[in-house]
């Protein structure tokens, strides 16, 4: 060969469109003049200039993307005419490797001292971790080209592996048998599989306090010389920063390896000059993003944009059974409801059920709905193993005994209402390292939750198994005992409460409204004279006949309007209950909020116009158009039936309190159309009222249920 070469190369892990020509280089040149031109050629993708670092594949990549006859050109003295007997076709690249970033120490914790912010460790003196983090000077003109150099290089298709494409479809029809649907990520080799990569199927991305992902953040921060923005990424309950990512960019784990170490290294060291920083500032598992967000500033008292990522995807039961049908072949196979629902929460427990059958022998005579079901029942045996360790850990570190005095509350909380009770963060309580609730900002503030059902069983076995807390167990057998006695099914997450609440009220069945004790010392509107509280039946509309258990139904109920009957709505709706009295133009509704902490103001208004019957199936604040139920809100307004309600009898049940107000039961009236709605409020203040003991009728459960309500919520 005596023509000079033109050599199309790809950066690994770089799509098609990015590759590039090496043009007119002689055939006499040698493997290192090839790693020198592509240097010259691309300076900016290659940073520290070192040809020799650069590793350099031939391959022949098809069509349809496939690489075939991979060779490493290992021999950097090998003469390019010798590589290349003929001129390459169009087919043929160069694919060339990057060096492996040296891993940045990514030690459990990291207390980052920033200007204006003291962690918890600076402020006892404590050091920063033991092993420091290499640090690498950049140049501040050359900051905005290394981030996005960054961001290009962690954010690639995982592509470029060393297996064979049919090598790899070969082994996992052998490893998932009847279960083989498309090929699934695999690892270094064609028989092992990526599998905290599994969760980029579905369409759920981790998000910010403002729902934006981290690539959002990063990109739209490059270049900006205003304000500056810090990314705060969480040792959250749920992942690890490692597994962060799996559904945050394409590419999962091999993504966020790469993002770490990298931006560890780079960005780190200058948290000290803040102010010079035209980046984002990336910090990993610190104590900084659980405190003092608002008080932190750069050295320059610019002031910081703080990103908190806290919003993980969660799986439903029908994300779970989703997630499984696209990775695998799941026809002719029915999942237990009772098994999908163990495995709901985080991602982890969804994907492992792929991990099991990967061990399965699909050779043997089961069928393939049991071979399912044994792949599910392995995984969730597991997953309990793994967290009933870490709950051991917990009870047998506690001296003081506020952790197995939290773990409980958090249980029945789940049972009361779904996990729905938010609890106040306490630092010493290593939750978030075991994975056994989930931080959420709710209401403005980092809040514990428990909320995956595995994990509360898990611990609710633990806790009854150690009986380290009797007044647990005792609470738990009355729940228990109260739930049944009242007849009420908890849903597939808990929520007995609102059930409860329910047939609390009926226990005022044939009571004039006057009489009832939380109207006490009201001076109530005339419609109320004479008008007696009757709940015959508690049902959802569509029990009631009202058409499919749907929010259409909900509306079929509303404009009937039937006496005496409780209806249970769906969320669209807005209420927790309503009803009709005998009298069609007066109505009853409840509007229930619990919480660890004191309800907010904002929580307050929302829950108090939900319990407006008139407001139903719009927004939180009870004028927006909910889009979805702008159909269904036009033909309640049609039917006329907000106008003729004239008044309702609405009670908010919110526990324990709302904040900063002691609020009074009194008569709202409207002159403009003479609605007058009695506004019943509800507190640990005046439970007795609600949950009254006078009425013999379930006397002592109602005694239980109070009991319980404050156990979960004492401090």
């Amino acid at each position: 060969m005596t023509d000079n070469l033109t050599l199309y190369c790809l950066v690994d892990g770089e799509p098609m469109k990015d590759a590039f020509k090496i043009r007119d280089i002689p055939p006499s040149h040698d493997v290192d003049d090839l790693k020198d031109a592509i240097v010259r050629k691309k300076p900016n993708d290659f940073r520290d200039g070192d040809a020799n670092k650069l590793t350099l594949c031939r391959v022949s990549i098809h069509d349809d993307g496939t690489i075939h006859d991979k060779t490493e050109l290992n021999n950097p003295r090998a003469v390019l005419s010798t590589l290349f007997a003929a001129s390459p076709d169009d087919n043929t690249y160069i694919i060339v490797q990057r060096p492996a970033p040296v891993p940045a120490p990514i030690p459990t914790r990291i207390s980052t001292c920033l200007s204006g912010h003291l962690s918890d460790e600076c402020l006892h003196g404590t050091p920063m971790s033991a092993t420091p983090i290499p640090k690498r000077y950049i140049p501040y003109d050359s900051l905005e080209k290394e981030l996005a150099l960054i961001i290009k290089d962690a954010s690639q298709l995982h592509v470029w592996h060393t297996v064979d494409a049919t090598n790899v479809e070969t082994a996992q029809k052998e490893r998932l048998g009847p279960f083989y649907k498309n090929a699934l990520p695999y690892g270094t080799t064609a028989s092992t599989m990526k599998e905290a990569m599994l969760g980029m199927v579905l369409d759920k991305e981790s998000t910010s306090s403002d729902n934006k992902t981290l690539r959002e953040i990063v990109e739209s921060d490059i270049g900006k010389t205003t304000n500056l923005s810090v990314l705060l990424l969480t040792n959250d309950a749920q992942l690890t920063p490692e597994q962060f990512f799996r559904e945050q960019i394409i590419g999962g784990a091999v993504t966020i390896g790469t993002l770490v170490n990298m931006l560890r290294g780079f960005l780190t060291p200058l948290r000290a000059t803040l102010g010079n920083v035209r980046a984002t500032l990336v910090v990993l598992g610190t104590s900084l993003s659980l405190q003092g967000e608002d008080n932190v500033y750069p050295a320059v008292g610019m002031r910081t944009r703080f990103h908190s990522i806290m919003r993980f995807p969660l799986f439903d039961d029908q994300d779970v059974e989703h997630v499984l049908s696209k990775l695998i072949d799941t026809s002719g196979c029915t999942i237990p409801h009772d098994k999908l629902r163990k495995l709901t929460g985080r991602a982890q427990f969804s994907v492992s059920v792929i991990r099991e059958l990967f061990k399965l022998n699909h050779t043997n005579p089961h069928t393939k709905q049991a071979r399912l079901e044994k792949a599910f029942d392995s995984a969730i045996n597991l997953v309990s193993i793994q967290l009933r360790g870490r709950v051991r850990e917990l009870l047998g570190g506690d001296t003081t005994g506020e952790v197995v005095h939290l773990l409980g509350r958090m249980v029945l909380a789940f049972k009361l209402q779904g996990g729905k009770v938010w609890f106040a963060r306490k630092a010493q309580v290593k939750f978030m390292d075991n994975a056994l609730c989930a931080l959420r900002v709710h209401s403005g503030s980092v809040h514990w939750l428990m909320d995956e059902s595995l994990v509360v069983e898990v611990v609710e076995e633990e806790l009854e198994h150690s009986n380290v807390d009797l007044g647990f167990s005792a609470q738990l057998r009355q729940l228990n005992g109260i739930i049944e006695h009242f007849g009420v099914k908890s849903s597939a997450k808990g929520n007995a409460l609102e059930p409860l609440v329910r047939q609390s009220l009926r226990r005022f069945n044939n009571w004039h409204l006057a009489d009832l004790p939380f109207l006490q010392g009201i001076e109530l509107p005339a419609w109320c004279s004479g008008q007696k509280l009757q709940i015959d039946e508690i049902n959802t509309a569509h029990g009631f006949g009202y058409g499919a258990d749907n929010t259409e139904a909900d509306l079929n109920f509303l404009i009937n309007r039937p006496s005496n009957k409780l209806l249970v709505q769906q969320s669209g709706t807005r209420q927790d209950a309503a009803w009709f009295f005998s009298d069609n133009r007066y109505a009853g509704s409840l509007a229930i909020k619990i919480y660890g902490n004191d309800i907010p103001q904002t929580d307050h208004q929302k829950n108090e116009t939900s319990s407006d019957i008139r407001c139903s199936f719009l927004r939180a604040d009870g004028v927006r158009m909910n889009p979805s139920l702008e159909r269904i809100r036009d033909a309640f307004v049609a039917s006329v039936v907000p106008n003729k309600i004239k008044g309702i009898l609405r009670i908010h049940l919110e526990l324990p309190r709302v904040q900063g107000v002691q609020l009074a039961t009194h008569v709202k009236r409207d002159p403009a159309t003479g609605t007058e709605d009695v506004m019943v409020h509800i507190d640990l203040s005046n439970i007795d009222d609600f949950f009254y003991e006078g009425i013999e009728e379930k006397k002592e459960d109602i005694l239980y249920l109070k009991k319980l309500i404050k156990y979960v919520l004492a401090k």
